[in-house]
Formats: C-alpha cells, structure tokens, sequence
C-alpha cells in the first residue's frame, strides 16, 4: 500500500473515530433519516394507488377507503415531519457535541507546540482554524452520512417504483443520470479548490485583523492607520476575488443540475409523444404488437415491431418475399408474401407465416 493511501486510510479513520461516543445518536439519526426517505416513497405510491384504482370502486366503498388512506397520509406526514425535527435537532446536537471534542484536541495542540511553530504561525490564521473550519467539518459530520443515505434510498426507491409502473419510460429518464454524475464530479472538484482558497483567504484577514488590534497602540503612535487600512483592503480584495470564484462555480454547479433535470421531463415528454403517435399511426412507422406466432422463428408471440405505412401507390410494387402487417377481423396478422396475382386490373398478394404449413 503507498504512503498516499495509508495516509487517506488514516484520514478516515480519525474521521470515522468521532462518532465512536456517540454512537446512539447517530444511529438514531440514520434511523430517522431512512424511515423520512421512506415515508417519501410512500405516500405518492398511495396517492397513485387512489387515482388509479380506488376510483373505481363503488362510491360508498371509495370514500371510506379514501377516508381511511388520507388518515394513513395524514400520519406518514406527521411521522415524517418528526423525522426532519430529529434530524436537525438531534443531528445538530451530535454536529456539536463533536465539535466540543474536535476543538479541545486542537487547543490542547496548541498547548503542546513548541516556541518555533508559533513564530512561524499568525495567531489570527491559527484561530480561524479553531473556529470557521471546524464549524464547516462538523456540518460535514453531521450532515454527509445522513444526506448520502437519503439521497440512496429516494435514488434506488424511484428506480424501482418507475420500473414497476414502466421500465422503459424509467430506462429513458434514467438514462441522463450518469452525465449528471460526471458533470456534478467535475465542479465539486472545482467548488472544493474554491471554497479552500476561501478559508485560506478568511484566515489571512482574521491574522491582518489580529495583528492590528494587537499593536494597536503603535499603529496610532506612528499615525499608520492609513497604510494599516490600505493592507486590510488589499487582504479583503482577495477574499471577493476568491469568492466570486466560487460563486462562479457554484453557479454552475447547481444551474447546470436544475438543467439536467428539467432536461429528464424534456426527454420523457417526447418520448411519450413518440411512442404515443408511433402507436396510433400518427407518423409514418407505427408500432405493433404481434399477437401470433405464425412468423416464428422470424418474428415472435408479443414481439413489437416498427411497420413503415404505405399509400395505394406502393401497395401496387410490392414484391414476393416481403413481409405484411394488416389488419383481418381486428386482429393483427403478420405474414409474408408468397404469390402475386394479376386481375382484372387489380393486385392480389397470397400471404402466410413463415411458421405456418399450410
């Protein structure tokens, strides 16, 4: 194994040591955390449940089943909304409680540190380290583990509701998923190098403020207010120089995902056109479903198959070989052309399927 990856290896472990106090809370919180990405699931399968089925019933019989499921909805939404006020309650607690921790360890290394680090630190950068990092690591604490975990269940909880509704349509919608991940990788890639820069920046100005306040009294002795305020406007400057950076990135990170999404509903809809107007003849190929096997091998019992339309014209220049698709007593019939007859100025074709002996 290399450095490299023992010292990520390492990373997490410390990482993951963190939670080892409390352990319940966070359990609890995946807990709630499932059972709120759950409850989501849930209540539209219901409602497509009411829509799709109840709606048939007999009135009397529909309206107490209706009655009875909007009680049921009426309790998933009160659950769910515990599980949201556990979460950001409970949850934040435990982001806390380990940021108490992580801040005494930090302190306590500071005590430890020999005279050399500090003269080679700005006290003002070493307290943004105690403060604004660690406040942003414990959001990540907090929030990573349960936002990874709800984020799976809706994700693989969707895919498999539409799939049972649709596996095609779902296949279709599905389909942008993995250029939203590549897209989604590369400017979190982007945002990550930002959003460093920024804390970076913030800490040189804690360490320009703090060197200020703390020689306050020469800087007013030798009248440098000016240059001391010209050296903080520069140390600002470059923390919204940073930040536009990172807007700029941010910008596009959830721009371009709000697209993919509304381009998910773009490709549905016109699928469901296509497949809609395919179906009923609306273009020039049309849809069938095959309803026997007397084109077996060729074609089989329930296969669809994409027929070109012809006009009157063509029906004329068809040849021996080619293979029908028309309609007899409402019934589909798939056959191939065997014989052509002329009469009497008419076209007569002699058809069967490949399957029948006869």
């Amino acid at each position: 194994v290399s450095y490299d990856a023992k010292r990520n290896m390492g990373k997490w472990q410390r990482f993951f040591s963190y939670y080892k106090p409390y352990k319940g809370l966070f359990f609890a919180d995946m807990f709630f955390a499932i059972m709120g990405a759950a409850v989501t699931l849930v209540i539209p399968l219901i409602i497509r449940y009411i829509t799709g089925t109840v709606i048939f019933y007999e009135a009397d019989e529909a309206l107490k089943v209706i009655l009875k499921l909007a009680l049921l909805m009426v309790g998933l939404v009160l659950l769910e909304a515990y599980c949201n006020f556990f979460i950001a309650y409970q949850g934040h607690i435990m982001g806390a409680k380990m940021e108490y921790d992580m801040r005494n360890e930090i302190f306590a290394q500071y005590q430890r540190l020999s005279f050399n680090f500090f003269d080679d630190q700005k006290v003002g950068q070493l307290m943004s380290r105690v403060t604004n990092d660690l406040f942003e690591i414990a959001e990540l604490f907090h929030h990573g583990p349960e936002d990874i975990v709800i984020s799976i269940i809706k994700f693989i909880g969707s895919f498999a509701i539409l799939a049972s509704i649709n596996i095609r349509l779902t296949l279709v919608a599905f389909a942008i998923i993995p250029f939203m991940f590549a897209y989604a990788y590369y400017f979190n890639k982007k945002m990550k190098a930002a959003f460093k820069r920024n804390r970076a920046k913030i800490a040189d100005i804690n360490a320009t403020i703090e060197d200020n306040l703390s020689g306050i009294r020469v800087v007013k002795s030798f009248a440098n207010e000016d240059a001391e305020m010209e050296k903080f406007r520069d140390g600002n400057s470059r923390f919204v120089e940073t930040k536009k950076s990172s807007y700029l990135y941010m910008g596009g990170f959830h721009s371009g995902l709000g697209a993919f999404m509304t381009m998910i509903n773009i490709i549905v809809i016109v699928f469901l056109f296509i497949l809609v107007g395919l179906t009923c003849g609306l273009f020039k190929y049309q849809l069938v479903v095959i309803a026997t096997g007397s084109m077996q091998p060729y074609v089989y019992r329930g296969d669809t198959v994409l027929v070109k339309k012809i006009d009157d014209n063509q029906k004329k220049n068809l040849n021996i070989g080619e293979i029908l698709v028309y309609y007899r007593e409402d019934r589909i019939i798939c056959h191939r052309i065997y014989n052509k007859l002329e009469s009497g100025g008419y076209i007569f074709y002699q058809t069967k399927g490949d399957n029948n002996n006869d």
